[in-house]
């Protein structure tokens, strides 16, 4: 039996339906319900509704088989994951922009987080005449301590 809706719950007509009933699931349902089961309780054991299992023995006794039937049109060369993945690179996810930011917006949110205002300090370039008087330097104090 359903539970009842509780407030907040989707709508019936919004809730997704469940998988399909795997082939194991299938003939453990036909045959609880050739072993003399009712309805109820196959769809209670199985967990699924009444009506599901109503149409799974309506195919079953027609049939003949609880197999699904081959699917008709030109088959799909890529999966649900690939499609997906193609629809995001050609959607970015909301929130997104579409395009980049502006130098205004940029510099708004690095003075906000105060990383604008550290400079580098201007020092001379080091030629080899400044390279070697440091040298001589650092060899002169070397051991001043």
């Amino acid at each position: 039996m359903s539970t009842p809706r509780i407030f907040g719950r989707e709508i019936s007509q919004n809730v997704r339906r469940k998988p399909n009933i795997s082939l194991a699931e299938r003939n453990i349902a036909i045959g609880m319900w050739k072993a003399g089961c009712t309805m109820v309780e196959v769809a209670d054991a199985c967990g699924r509704s009444k009506s599901t299992i109503s149409r799974l023995i309506k195919k079953a006794t027609t049939t003949g088989t609880t197999e699904d039937k081959p699917r008709s049109g030109r088959p799909q060369i890529l999966s649900r994951h690939a499609q997906l993945q193609k629809v995001a690179q050609v959607h970015p996810p909301n929130g997104t922009p579409s395009e980049p930011p502006s130098r205004s917006t940029l510099y708004r949110v690095l003075r906000k987080t105060s990383l604008l205002h550290v400079r580098c300090k201007k020092r001379p370039k080091l030629t080899l005449q400044r390279a070697r008087k440091r040298l001589r330097f650092c060899k002169e104090y070397l051991h001043f301590a």
